[in-house]
């Protein structure tokens, strides 16, 4: 398991991820900005699969955390402030891509307009963080789980456990990975399922507090209890 050091900022006590010792000076910088949780599974030996997914990915395309990339991860811990204040903490900490999960992608929108973003969210155009799904502009790409009206508005969390997440990790990776060589975010285009099957675990969603309407279990493809 990679060290984690951390500091306390004076009045918010809140948490800091500083860089571990032993990586290479010139390493890449990955912000990853998830309120929702625990900034310690941000990392590639996690307990949350997705984080495994994600990072498992990076180091197959050449990235390596504590090698030549260097994560810093922002969760529940420092969100004590609102997402809004913790956005504009790592846009001052300036890395050099932010991965960002959930809605608090457009805290980012007024924050930075510099600093590439490759978010996992619903979609981009109706957050006004894109122009379309084929060319985002601006400083944002990534990948859009937004699949109309049948689960607009359900957690996130409970998004994720509905879609294929081996291809959307792996495309939040291969978007970072091109950003990290040179490409510019708005130029990258928002990856959307083009095929939706409604696959819900219940028991996941009751881990998570979510209580799933019994009209979406009956029309889900798959039911996992």
């Amino acid at each position: 398991m990679r060290r984690r050091e951390f500091i306390a900022t004076l009045g918010g006590g809140l948490a800091w991820p500083l860089v571990a010792h032993g990586q290479q000076s010139n390493s890449k910088r990955l912000a990853i900005f998830s309120p929702s949780e625990s900034s310690a599974l941000m990392h590639e030996h996690s307990e949350n699969r997705y984080y495994r997914l994600l990072f498992e990915e990076l180091r197959r395309l050449g990235w390596v955390e504590g090698q030549n990339l260097t994560v810093e991860g922002y969760g529940r811990e420092q969100n004590t402030s609102g997402p809004d204040v913790l956005a504009t903490e790592i846009v001052r900490r300036n890395p050099d891509v932010i991965y960002t999960v959930g809605p608090g992608a457009v805290s980012f929108k007024s924050a930075t307009s510099r600093i590439p973003i490759v978010a996992l969210t619903a979609d981009p155009v109706a957050l006004g963080i894109a122009q379309s799904l084929a060319h985002p502009g601006g400083n944002f790409t990534g990948v859009s789980i937004d699949t109309g009206p049948s689960i607009h508005g359900k957690r996130i969390a409970l998004l994720r456990e509905m879609f294929p997440a081996i291809e959307l990790y792996k495309r939040a990776a291969n978007n970072i990975d091109a950003i990290l060589k040179g490409a510019k975010p708005g130029d990258i285009p928002f990856y959307q399922a083009s095929k939706f099957e409604l696959s819900i675990n219940l028991k996941a969603a009751k881990q998570l507090g979510i209580s799933v309407p019994p009209a979406l279990v009956a029309s889900a493809d798959n039911v996992i209890d």
